[in-house]
């Protein structure tokens, strides 16, 4: 094994020797820049780069600049660019390798016919990304991906992130409250009630203690009444952490909750109202209800929506044109990584 992923790039194995290569990738998942630590100093200096790539459109790549290539990485790891997928130099064929088929960047064109061309009347068989490359990539080869929605997620995910941490919060700041109040208010009472008569509500053990020197009546009563006080000192204790809560929890309401439907913040919103039942983000229960929200009607899950592009964007042509074009589930196996890398993330901010 030469190389493995992880979320943010790859690990090379040298001779049993691993070294962490990270990857920055656009919204369209091409491989813009590699680099790693390979003095292990904490810092990334311009000798530590391991591949800079610019592209063109559909794929070719920008040449007559950074054109140098380190020793550093994995050289078949540094293979993968373009939209992530395999760039193969076999008998000077300059082919991606997308899954289902080969994508020739030189043409803009996959050189088969695509599996499901009769999904996509309206456009050649042959045709990369609905001849829009910039908006839409191709994820193997068979549906077209409108790739700004990759953006979108991610954005969506710090979104729904820090709101199922702030109604977490919310939820242990209000139990923490209730709890505090019933305690002031059974104290305040105890003290009123032991307060009426001091000497009368001591117990045995108290009486005892207060009489070995057998004080006079007076006395005894402001010796009671020293207890009684014990009782206002920790009513004071709990109205003070009671206090703090409260003023925790007004800073919480500062920031509003309220989404509009028809955006990705709407569909955030219902999927962190699931997701929530503890105090971190349950990250599958979020998926769930996110592929609920999104699937067409007649597959597995779907209750909540029927289009992808009119619940994600809004009912208007935008999300009209995403319906007719976009496979709705072409993000979804994509979903839970970057949940993951979003949830990650977030403390970054």
């Amino acid at each position: 094994m030469q190389f493995f992923r992880h979320a943010e790039g790859y690990v090379s194995n040298d001779n049993g020797s691993f070294k962490y290569v990270y990857e920055y990738r656009d919204h369209l998942d091409n491989v813009r820049l590699s680099y790693t630590d390979a003095n292990n100093d904490g810092n990334v200096d311009q000798n530590e780069v391991v591949k800079e790539s610019n592209y063109y459109p559909f794929g070719l790549e920008h040449k007559g600049y950074n054109s140098n290539v380190s020793s550093l990485g994995n050289s078949a790891a540094k293979n993968y660019k373009f939209n992530g997928k395999e760039h193969q130099q076999e008998l000077g064929l300059n082919l991606y390798h997308y899954g289902a088929r080969f994508y020739d960047p030189a043409i803009g064109q996959f050189t088969t016919i695509d599996p499901k061309a009769e999904s996509y009347g309206s456009q050649g068989g042959y045709v990369y990304a609905v001849n829009n490359p910039i908006a839409f990539h191709e994820k193997n080869g068979e549906n077209p991906i409108f790739g700004v929605l990759r953006w979108i997620t991610g954005k969506a995910t710090k979104y729904a992130t820090r709101k199922a941490v702030k109604v977490a919060q919310k939820k242990a700041l209000k139990k923490s409250q209730k709890s505090l109040k019933e305690n002031v208010k059974k104290h305040i009472k105890k003290e009123a009630d032991f307060m009426k008569d001091p000497i009368k509500n001591s117990g045995d053990d108290a009486i005892k203690q207060m009489t070995k020197d057998n004080p006079t009546k007076d006395v005894l009563l402001e010796r009671a009444k020293g207890r009684g006080g014990a009782l206002a000192k920790q009513t004071k204790k709990n109205q003070g952490e009671l206090n703090k809560v409260t003023k925790q929890l007004k800073e919480l309401n500062k920031t509003s909750d309220k989404v509009k439907t028809g955006t990705v913040a709407a569909v955030t919103n219902a999927a962190t109202k699931k997701a929530v039942s503890a105090a971190t983000p349950d990250v599958d229960a979020t998926i769930n209800v996110i592929k609920t929200i999104t699937t067409l009607p007649g597959q597995v899950d779907t209750r909540d929506a029927a289009n992808l592009g009119k619940n994600v964007i809004g009912d208007n042509a935008v999300g009209r044109f995403v319906d007719e074009w976009v496979n709705p589930f072409g993000i979804v196996d994509d979903l839970k990584t970057l949940m993951i890398i979003g949830i990650m993330s977030t403390s970054d901010e």
